[in-house]
């Protein structure tokens, strides 16, 4: 796997990655801690015996599944696939068999958040604040 936590490495845009567990020096009881915080906020349910990401039945493996999409619905935030030490990014994509991870290319992200894209020269600045102070004590009222 290519490691680039903090490798320094600079990926293209469009390099899809991926957050997985390190294959060294990871303590599984430090692993199993953090698999079980995150499953608390991301879907775990392909991990479930039978779902399409049981097997392997290890914990760095539905580990590095969760740490994934963890790392993806954080919007691969610096530090969204650290969990104590015990992960890092890859360019290297893990799915397999029936088996696969979220890259940021095929996230779907339309549920998660509306974003706003304002575009604002000199002096437009003061009018959007009053602007969105009225949105939102109406909003409130």
């Amino acid at each position: 796997m290519t490691l680039l936590s903090g490798s320094g490495v600079v990926l293209a845009k469009d390099t899809p990655t991926y957050c997985v567990v390190k294959s060294f020096g990871t303590d599984q009881n430090v692993v199993l801690a953090a698999l079980n915080w995150v499953c608390a906020r991301v879907d775990c349910s392909p991990l479930s015996q039978g779902g399409h990401c049981y097997n392997p039945d290890t914990v760095s493996a539905h580990a590095s599944y969760a740490f994934n999409e963890y790392y993806h619905l954080s919007g691969m935030l610096t530090g969204t696939c650290d969990f104590n030490g015990t992960a890092m990014v890859t360019t290297t994509n893990p799915s397999h068999g029936t088996c696969t991870f979220s890259d940021h290319r095929s996230v779907d992200t339309s549920e998660q958040s509306i974003g706003l894209s304002i575009r604002f020269s000199r002096g437009t600045g003061a009018a959007l604040i009053m602007f969105v102070m009225m949105i939102t004590l109406v909003a409130s009222a």
